[in-house]
């Protein structure tokens, strides 16, 4: 369930290099920041990704409480992850 705490999830698939940078920075942040990471194949789980409206890979998302804060798409760095999660104020 999703609709109470603070979660950041990645929407990715296994064939995405760009995929595979964004969950290595984004475990390793979920160790260093302490929230809770949920992954979401999109090839695995298409209901979810239509539900929420990914339409393309890699989509992180952070939800407080089952209502989505803030959604980024695309190569970011470790530390742009990290002061994009800072600046939703949430982490």
């Amino acid at each position: 369930r999703l609709d109470h705490g603070v979660f950041v999830i990645e929407f990715y698939a296994r064939w995405c290099g760009t995929c595979r940078a964004i969950t290595r920075h984004l475990t390793e942040l979920e160790d260093e920041m302490g929230f809770v990471g949920v992954m979401i194949d999109v090839e695995q789980l298409p209901i979810v990704a239509r539900n929420f409206m990914v339409k393309g890979v890699p989509v992180v998302c952070v939800l407080a409480d089952g209502i989505e804060l803030g959604r980024v798409g695309g190569s970011y760095t470790k530390e742009e992850l990290r002061s994009w999660l800072l600046d939703l104020n949430v982490i």
